[in-house]
């Protein structure tokens, strides 16, 4: 009997072998509460936990603090502990660990944590490159660079804020990495706020400086994330922006506490924000040369204009103060480019001047404070109006859009004056776009149809 080789028999036939896979279970606790599945177990890659320390993608996108468990420092047992205490018991060192000699740790070995490397990275990135990009003066860069990390080991919300705009600055040159320094700032800026929103109701002589400081990186962490159509930076779709209500806040504390922040670790910028906007509102407001240019023209017809087309007397009010601040801004500007800053020595310097050059430049000497004045006064009822899209208020904040254009050499500022202008043109009917032409000729913008 001849067989049929090429037929198999159903129990001759290969065993199936089952598809091989890993089983994870070192995801972070906030994924696992939230039910995420890890890396290796999910069929969803949008939801996964991707492991990665210090913070997981779903927890940086999420702005939450990522609670994967970090070292802690050991100590060997104590020859002087008492039986049965804690000292007294055998500790094994940790894996991660790094123990240090008996001849170079004075005779006592210990165990130390390790590092976080993408946290020296952030500090040295800060330290070196980041803190020479805030200020064109010579004494605040050195201040940004050595006073405001020394006060950060002493505040965790200060050294997160640190972190989270040295994160933002590393995503603008290592496109490679990008996204992954967007979720870092993301994570530590969250963490920050939330602890900083803890403080704001404690706030002491130790602590003011530190909240203060804490205000000025989120704002200029605010200036410098990813721009989203219909974001107006002040407001969004979704109502005002968080920072506001910090800066709004840290006004406040800077009037109570004004003699203990004018004698802290940062009392050359109240010394020398103080000088400029006293001498802009002061000696040039007052000048044949102020009097004459074209900003005090277009700003009287600004404020003659709005005041007419207005009937609330309370709108006007605001108006009308928004206005005034906005011209101190623009004489503290241009009057410190006619002449020497006080207590300043050298050339006068044009505010279009960008010190440094290069690839990082850094904002003009006399600039980022007078500039950004006008928003630390804003008043709450303005702010109100432009959450209401009211007309009125959106061509004032156009004007200030000039002053904007002054900073398009600080990598944060980038763009920012246009992209307020279109958002501000989008909203505006056409009789009002008519009145904001004077800004649009000046930036030199042309509107997106």
């Amino acid at each position: 009997m001849v067989h049929d080789e090429s037929l198999t028999a159903p129990d001759l036939q290969e065993p199936r072998t089952r598809r091989r896979h890993q089983k994870s279970r070192a995801g972070c606790g906030i994924c696992k509460r939230r039910k995420i599945k890890n890396l290796a177990k999910s069929r969803h890659r949008n939801n996964q936990c991707d492991e990665r320390k210090p913070c997981c993608a779903n927890c940086a996108r999420h702005g939450v603090e990522c609670d994967f468990p970090r070292p802690t420092a050991t100590f060997p047992q104590s020859t002087n502990a008492a039986p049965g205490s804690p000292l007294n018991q055998t500790q094994e060192p940790a894996a991660n660990s790094v123990v240090i000699p008996d001849d170079l740790a004075g005779g006592t070995s210990c165990q130390i944590p390790v590092l976080e490397a993408i946290h020296l990275e952030l500090l040295h990135n800060f330290t070196t490159l980041t803190s020479q990009t805030l200020s064109g003066d010579p004494v605040l860069k050195n201040l940004w660079r050595i006073n405001v990390p020394k006060v950060g080991f002493s505040h965790d919300f200060v050294m997160r804020s640190i972190f989270a705009l040295s994160a933002l600055h590393m995503s603008l040159f290592a496109s490679e990495k990008r996204e992954f320094y967007l979720n870092i700032a993301r994570s530590e800026h969250g963490a920050a706020l939330r602890e900083i929103s803890s403080v704001l109701s404690h706030v002491t002589a130790e602590n003011c400086s530190a909240i203060y400081i804490t205000a000025t990186l989120t704002f200029i962490y605010a200036w410098a994330c990813p721009r989203q159509p219909g974001d107006f930076f002040l407001v969004s779709n979704s109502g005002v922006a968080e920072w506001v209500f910090l800066m709004q806040g840290v006004r406040s504390i800077s009037e109570t506490w004004r003699t203990e922040l004018r004698q802290g670790p940062f009392s050359p910028m109240f010394r020398l924000g103080h000088s400029r906007m006293e001498y802009g509102s002061g000696n040039y407001r007052t000048s044949a040369a102020w009097l004459s240019s074209v900003e005090h023209t277009q700003l009287m017809y600004l404020r003659r204009t709005v005041i007419q087309a207005t009937s609330d007397t309370l709108a006007a009010t605001i108006y009308q103060e928004s206005i005034e601040n906005l011209e101190t801004c623009f004489c503290s500007v241009l009057g410190a480019s006619s002449n020497s800053s006080p207590g300043q020595s050298g050339n006068p310097m044009s505010p279009h001047d960008v010190i440094g050059g290069g690839a990082l430049p850094v904002a003009p000497v006399v600039l980022t404070s007078t500039i950004y004045a006008w928003l630390y006064r804003m008043d709450h009822g303005f702010i109100e109006l432009l959450v209401r899209r009211d007309s009125l208020a959106l061509v004032i904040f156009a004007h200030f859009c000039v002053l904007i254009k002054f900073l398009s050499g600080c990598w944060w500022m980038y763009g920012w004056s246009t992209h307020l202008l279109q958002e501000i043109w989008d909203l505006l009917d056409e009789e009002h776009r008519l009145w904001i032409r004077w800004p649009i000729e000046e930036i030199g913008w042309r509107p997106r149809v």
